[in-house]
């Protein structure tokens, strides 16, 4: 009888399918034995040694059972063992911890060779799931010197792009030498915030996280020694805050951060760099409203530096009035307020002289 290729096909899985419903891997039968339940086809009711999977080696066999309704003699020497079964079942529980011991080990083995082959396979262009360290998992280094020499090698080496995980660990490690060894930082500044911003850059979303997270260290850790290289990091913070993607929330934090630790006039001058790229000035406007409203009550914007500041950014937000977006045009007219309710008259004059569009925007409904 002829049967065709697809009839054979179909019989043969059918078969697989069958015979791995039914068959028994080597676990379930450990399970099953240090769970002291016999094997199918067998009526023992206790094990002589757990883990087994033979007949033979239940206390019971179906004979036994049989012979279980014999004359009272059988009887006696069941009690006369009694104790000895005792002692058996006091074995059988210490075989049962022991096997569950060495079960709990292999699947942990077992475990962290997966892992391992995740991190492989993520190392040939798959993906793997890495945990780094956080700020609680942070503590000093030995050789902060030495941490700082291979990281910034790390930062510097082009090729090290395409190795993500040893840049979240470079990165790991910086935000240790941040945290606990600032001054060492500070004495290679430059090259440390350049190489920060070319992992910010990464395509990797993980390299970019962690870099996000080393930036929020450098504000608070930094502080007042950080402005002078706001301009490296403040483009690729914004670039990862206008992306759709999980990074702009934490970007967004990140740039409150970098207003927050900047001196109000530095600040307002590198927003002025970025004003002019279209797609920036939702967050141009976002981060310069944020510094106006923060400063308002102090010294920033008073004498000579602090009017130069204050007609700066006002021709920043005349620029972010031709942007389309709503929430752009929501946080100038929110700066413009702002600036106003802190200027004297001649000033708003002066403003309302240079930037006719701005005022009027200012006061009027959309």
């Amino acid at each position: 009888m002829f049967v065709s290729t697809q009839t054979q096909r179909i019989f043969i899985a059918t078969r697989r399918r069958h015979r791995a419903a039914f068959e028994e891997t080597r676990e379930t039968r450990e399970m099953r034995g240090i769970a002291c339940c016999p094997p199918s086809g067998t009526e023992g009711t206790m094990v002589r040694d757990v883990g087994g999977g033979g007949a033979g080696e239940w206390m019971f066999s179906d004979e036994d059972a049989r012979d279980d309704g014999g004359d009272g003699g059988d009887a006696r020497a069941r009690d006369d063992d009694g104790d000895d079964r005792a002692r058996e079942r006091d074995d059988a529980r210490r075989n049962v911890a022991r096997k569950l011991s060495d079960l709990k080990r292999r699947r942990e083995r077992r475990g962290a060779l997966r892992t391992r082959r995740r991190g492989d396979e993520a190392r040939d262009g798959g993906a793997a799931l890495t945990t780094f360290a956080t700020h609680e998992d942070l503590s000093p280094l030995d050789d902060p010197k030495g941490t700082l020499r291979g990281v910034l090698d790390v930062f510097s080496d082009e090729s090290s792009g395409y190795d993500w995980e040893r840049r979240c660990e470079a990165i790991s490690l910086a935000n240790r030498l941040v945290c606990h060894h600032p001054k060492i930082v500070l004495s290679h500044l430059r090259p440390f915030v350049v190489g920060v911003a070319t992992c910010l850059d990464s395509l990797r979303s993980a390299v970019s996280k962690a870099a996000l997270s080393l930036v929020k260290s450098m504000t608070i850790h930094l502080k007042g020694r950080f402005d002078g290289e706001i301009e490296c990091v403040l483009p690729s913070v914004m670039k990862r805050a206008i992306e759709m993607s999980f990074l702009s929330a934490e970007a967004d934090e990140v740039l409150h951060n970098i207003v927050e630790c900047t001196e109000p006039r530095r600040m307002i001058k590198a927003l002025s760099h970025h004003v002019h790229e279209r797609r920036f000035r939702t967050k141009v406007a976002l981060a310069l409203t944020y510094c106006v409203e923060r400063n308002a009550e102090s010294n920033a914007f008073r004498g000579v530096a602090g009017r130069a500041a204050l007609e700066t950014a006002y021709a920043i937000l005349n620029d972010c009035v031709q942007c389309g977006e709503k929430q752009a045009r929501t946080f100038t007219r929110r700066c413009v307020s702002s600036l106003f309710h802190m200027s004297s008259h001649e000033e708003r004059e002066k403003v309302m002289r240079y930037f006719p569009n701005l005022c009027e925007f200012a006061y009027d409904a959309d």
